[in-house]
């Protein structure tokens, strides 16, 4: 049987601060529990460097002369390379497409929210995000209120911890 998730992606100031209005989620339909997550992470992290810029718009000024040449502009945040790698990496093979929140999703049985410094915004780039770790308990409460969903927090620290204390035996999934 799959373990589904949802990743969602924050762009932060720093690790306390305030998260994006437009965050990027993604639903995951295999390989949701915490092991699986924190290495489809870690593989996505390999997108996140000083040298690995994804170019998302070019810039031309239209008063130039034609035949000076366009230099594109990189605009691509942290969080955009994470979301990036998470999607091509080839370590991170399955069914996976973006969704507008976990609340999209009555099936899955993890949620995960990765808070990403933005180098936009911060004065060094962080390649090592901030992770929580959610089960998700979706069932109904009753007649009137319709289907509930509880979150428990799981963990909650940079991914290089968490992978770290995975690598080193813990078990996220039963505690």
């Amino acid at each position: 049987m799959s373990t589904r998730a949802v990743y969602t992606f924050h762009s932060v100031a720093s690790p306390e601060g305030a998260t994006d209005r437009n965050p990027i989620s993604i639903y995951k339909h295999h390989d949701g529990y915490p092991s699986g997550a924190l290495s489809f992470l870690l593989n996505a992290s390999l997108y996140c460097t000083d040298e690995v810029k994804f170019t998302t718009c070019s810039y031309v000024d239209t008063n130039s002369y034609l035949d000076d040449e366009v230099e594109p502009i990189t605009v691509a945040s942290v969080r955009d390379q994470f979301v990036l790698g998470f999607m091509m990496s080839n370590g991170n093979g399955g069914h996976k497409y973006f969704t507008p929140s976990p609340e999209a999703h009555g099936d899955i049985e993890y949620a995960y929210n990765i808070y990403v410094e933005d180098f936009n915004k911060a004065e060094e780039p962080n390649y090592n995000p901030v992770i929580e770790i959610m089960s998700v308990y979706t069932g109904l409460s009753d007649k009137e209120h319709g289907d509930y969903r509880h979150y428990t927090l799981i963990a909650k620290d940079t991914l290089d911890k968490l992978y770290a204390d995975l690598i080193n035996g813990k078990d996220y999934e039963t505690g």
